[in-house]
């Protein structure tokens, strides 16, 4: 039965880098967690600090009601010990054996006597059955990363994490894997933590999705809550808001007037439509470059300031002048100070 898991005010510097900054999350059992953020943002680090290979300054982790670690108390529970497993982004596969032998290799450090049993039942549901007697220098990247996962699988864990692990694939290989992560964390039940730098790829997987940057945890919530309601112009921004474009308030409205700015806007290209002819309230902008996308063209605009994307059905030249309309209250308002949602009133 899958357990799940609480960090509380986890806190980890390495040197003048703060890596975690007062980070608490929950996650339901059962529930697939995404952290999401670029580079250095310290989600690896607090997947580490989960695993048990980093410890933290500050905080505790939780496993349902098991206390894993609590620095406070200098209590930590080895890696080994927490019941958790780990999809890497390297596979970490043992090149001498076989697809069969690395997926049972820790059932049988753990003398589980059906270990090849439980192997050869857990390639099955990765679709590799017929490849167990295969080496990993046998097997193409997709499937290597396959028998990484039935690995992970295989030993029954409360927490399944992932490093990354389709950061090292072609775009389609990802599609699929993506669909099988999602799938079998779902069949097993496993309470599972991701991390990427992917914004469509946590979207894809995330019933919980967490954005973090310089070690905080900005927003964590349903995606699409972060999504349609951005705490942070950072957040809208990595999600795939475009902007900002500078405005200021007038009389409890947002007038997209770059004087006197003190505002910032991002908006969505789906809250957005082109028009090659003036119309009233419109944004005037200026077109950088359009790509056909199958179906539309998706276009860069230069607008107020600031650049935007949207979507258009014929397309459009460089330097062209066109209008741009945007939905009520489509639009994400922060303050230009500290990035923040802008109170109106």
């Amino acid at each position: 039965m899958s357990a799940g898991l609480r960090i509380v005010g986890a806190q980890k510097r390495f040197g003048a880098v703060q890596a975690l900054a007062d980070v608490s999350l929950e996650a339901a059992p059962g529930e697939f967690v995404v952290l999401l953020g670029p580079s250095g943002s310290g989600k690896t680090t607090l997947l580490r600090s989960i695993a048990g290979l980093e410890p933290l300054d500050a905080g505790q982790i939780w496993l349902g009601e098991t206390l894993l670690e609590d620095a406070a108390k200098k209590l930590r529970l080895p890696s080994e010990a927490r019941g958790l497993g780990m999809v890497f982004q390297e596979y970490a596969l043992w090149p001498h054996l076989s697809a069969l032998e690395n997926v049972g290799l820790p059932l049988r450090e753990r003398r589980v006597s059906d270990w090849k049993a439980r192997a050869v039942q857990t390639l099955e549901s990765v679709g590799l059955h017929d490849h167990a007697a295969r080496f990993p220098y046998e097997l193409s990247g997709g499937q290597q990363q396959r028998v990484a996962l039935a690995r992970a699988l295989a030993g029954r864990p409360q927490v399944l994490l992932f490093d990354e692990p389709l950061s090292n694939l072609d775009a389609q290989l990802r599609e699929e894997l993506r669909l099988e992560i999602a799938r079998l964390t779902r069949e097993y039940g496993i309470t599972s933590v991701y991390i990427t730098h992917d914004q469509s790829e946590a979207f894809f997987l995330a019933d919980q999705l967490g954005v973090m940057s310089a070690g905080c945890l900005l927003q964590f919530a349903a995606p699409e809550t972060i999504y349609e309601a951005p705490s942070t112009a950072f957040v809208a921004r990595f999600t795939g808001a475009m902007g900002p474009i500078p405005a200021r308030r007038l009389e409890g409205q947002v007038s997209l007037e770059a004087l006197g700015s003190d505002l910032e806007v991002y908006l969505r290209p789906e809250d957005l439509t082109i028009s090659e002819q003036p119309v009233p309230d419109a944004l005037e902008a200026t077109v950088e470059h359009a790509a056909y996308i199958g179906g539309r063209y998706q276009c860069w605009l230069a607008a107020g300031g600031g650049r935007v994307l949207a979507w258009h059905s014929q397309r459009l030249q460089p330097q062209q002048h066109v209008w741009i309309a945007v939905q009520r209250g489509a639009m994400h308002v922060f303050d230009s100070s500290n990035g923040r949602h802008a109170r109106l009133e």
